[in-house]
């Protein structure tokens, strides 16, 4: 209602101005000042209410995208984009696993086993990249994003700190064949992930200070990172890092 009210307003202001300029030829001094006066007042607050506007539509798209669910087959749709782009960088084999939580590639070259990218997707972004593929618009950003994106080492960071969780969960996945349980994050105890699979139930904990002491790379080689030490936390056999398993899959 305010904003109508508003608009009603500098409609009135406009006419009044368009009116007085049209009929009086040669206004006072006085009434001169009160039309630029009025005309200022107007101009600003019309800016003011395309701020406003512009904020208020990012917001409902925020807040749009972030209780979409993509069914299987836009996530294959996604996979297909993921894929497209990481074979531009030389990755031509990998699943990607995804959850409620988001979605994670596990990128690697069948050619150069130690050539390796782990993408990580939060809910947020899936959402933002269904979002995109039903208005028919290109995701590139947003997956260049998940690998050259990096992340400051000495702050607590939750964005990053609930991407280690989700690929903790894949990673449980991808090695038993079962997602994991949960994971939970706070600065007082760093990042704690349960991997339940068919030998048992593991926890894995990251301390801050462990989360803090991650190297300094971009987002595809520090979650690769993480990949890694989740797999030797679950195994406990470094023989079985490296390759994953190339099976898709989904947790709704």
């Amino acid at each position: 209602m305010q904003d109508i009210g508003l608009d009603i307003l500098l409609t009135v202001i406009t006419l009044i101005i368009a009116i007085v300029g049209v009929v009086w030829d040669k206004p006072p001094l006085k009434v001169k000042i009160t039309l630029i006066a009025l005309a200022v007042l107007a101009s600003g607050a019309t800016v003011l209410k395309i701020s406003k506007d512009e904020s208020d539509k990012k917001f409902f798209e925020h807040a749009l995208t972030s209780t979409l669910a993509p069914s299987n087959s836009e996530y294959q749709r996604m996979e297909d984009e993921i894929g497209a782009f990481a074979s531009g960088r030389h990755f031509d084999d990998g699943p990607c696993h995804h959850s409620n939580d988001g979605l994670i590639c596990l990128f690697f070259n069948t050619k150069n086993q130690s050539a390796h990218a782990t993408l990580v997707f939060n809910h947020d972004e899936v959402g933002k990249m269904y979002a995109n593929n039903l208005a028919g618009k290109p995701n590139v950003l947003i997956i260049k994003d998940a690998f050259d994106k990096t992340y400051p080492r000495f702050n607590w960071n939750e964005e990053f700190v609930d991407k280690v969780g989700a690929l903790g969960l894949a990673v449980c996945f991808n090695m038993f064949e079962h997602w994991g349980d949960d994971y939970n994050y706070d600065p007082s105890f760093g990042l704690k992930v349960q991997c339940d699979s068919a030998t048992g139930s593991q926890s894995v904990q990251f301390t801050e200070d462990q989360l803090r002491a991650m190297p300094d790379a971009k987002a595809a080689d520090l979650f690769y990172y993480f990949e890694q030490r989740f797999r030797e936390q679950y195994a406990q056999t470094p023989t079985q890092l490296k390759i994953p398993r190339r099976k898709k899959s989904k947790r709704q």
